[in-house]
């Protein structure tokens, strides 16, 4: 029984590790302090995230014009 315990706690140490270093590497570490441009550029990434994919979508095209109008 103690060593069902100490397997369930090491992969829980061990998976909560990993994910903490996975995230460390994948931040880039930009930060915006101004609230309107963190969600102008959280707009512009999506936006050539999906164009880098080639994706489209009539509703994100309908708010970027209500957006700029």
């Amino acid at each position: 029984m103690p060593a069902l315990i100490l397997a369930f706690f090491a992969t829980f140490i061990i998976v909560e590790l990993t994910m903490a270093v996975l995230a460390s590497r994948s931040w880039t570490g930009f930060v915006v302090n101004n609230f309107p441009a963190s969600q102008e550029f959280n707009r512009k990434a999506g936006e050539a995230a999906l164009a880098a994919l080639g994706w489209s979508s009539p509703l994100q095209s309908q708010m970027a014009r209500s957006a700029t109008a």
